[in-house]
C-alpha cells in the first residue's frame, strides 16, 4: 500500500488522489519519483496533458487515468475534484490562464477542494488565489519549486505556504517533494530568490569544470 493515504488522512484529506494539471517533464519527474518510492500508487494519480502523444507516453508507463483536457479529468472525478482530492498545478505559468478559462467555459468549479499545490514559477499565492477564485477555489495553496535535477531523483525543491496552512498539509507536500531530492521550506517573501538560486545551481555546477574539460 502507498504512503499517500496515511499523509492525506493526517491532513484531513479523505480522498488520496493526486490530480496533475499538466503532464510535462516536471510532472513526469514528480510522478515517477512518487511511484518509484512507494509514496503513491499509479492508481492514486490522474493526469491531464495537452496532446495525444503525451497521453500515449503516460499510458505506455502504465498510467490509466490520463486525459487530454483538464475539464475531462475533473469531470471524471467530480467527487475528488470538488470535495476531497489534491490538485497539482504543473503547467507553464502563462498556461494557467488557459486552464482557468477552460474550467470557466465548461462550468467546472473547484469549490471544496482541500489543497492545491502550485509549481508555477513567479506566480505568488496572492495572485493565484485571486485568479482561482473565479472557479470557486478558496482553499490553501502551497507553492513548490523543484529544479531540473528532480528528473534524476537528485533535485532540490523549496516550498512555501501562507499562515494558516496546517503543518500536516505542509508535511504531506514536503514528503511528496522529497521523493525526488531535498526539500526545504522557505519564507514566502524570499521564495522567488531562493527559486532562482535553486533553479540555476545545476547549470553553474556543470559550468565550473567546463574550462578544465576544454
Amino acid at each position: 500500500m502507498s504512503e499517500l493515504p496515511r499523509y492525506c488522512l493526517a491532513a484531513g484529506i479523505t480522498q488520496p488522489k493526486l490530480l496533475f494539471i499538466g503532464g510535462g517533464n516536471m510532472a513526469s519527474a514528480l510522478v515517477n519519483g512518487c511511484v518509484t518510492s512507494g509514496f503513491a500508487a499509479q492508481s492514486d494519480i490522474a493526469i491531464s496533458c495537452r496532446s495525444e502523444s503525451t497521453l500515449e507516453k503516460w499510458k505506455c508507463q502504465g498510467f490509466e487515468d490520463v486525459f487530454t483536457s483538464t475539464s475531462s479529468m475533473l469531470k471524471a472525478y467530480p467527487h475528488v475534484a470538488y470535495f476531497t482530492g489534491i490538485i497539482v498545478l504543473a503547467v507553464k505559468p502563462q498556461a494557467r490562464h488557459d486552464v482557468i478559462g477552460s474550467l470557466l467555459s465548461d462550468n467546472i468549479s473547484l469549490t471544496g477542494c482541500p489543497l492545491l499545490i502550485s509549481i508555477l514559477a513567479g506566480v505568488d499565492e496572492k495572485l493565484l488565489e485571486k485568479e482561482l477564485s473565479a472557479v470557486g477555489y478558496s482553499g490553501p495553496i502551497i507553492r513548490l519549486f523543484p529544479n531540473t535535477a528532480v528528473a534524476i531523483g537528485s533535485g532540490a525543491s523549496i516550498i512555501c505556504a501562507e499562515p494558516g496552512v496546517s503543518d500536516e498539509m505542509i508535511t504531506l507536500v514536503k514528503t511528496f517533494a522529497s521523493k525526488v531530492g531535498l526539500c526545504l521550506r522557505v519564507d514566502s517573501r524570499n521564495f522567488n530568490a531562493y527559486g532562482a538560486i535553486s533553479g540555476s545551481a545545476p547549470a553553474w555546477v556543470c559550468f565550473i569544470p567546463y574550462p578544465t574539460v576544454r
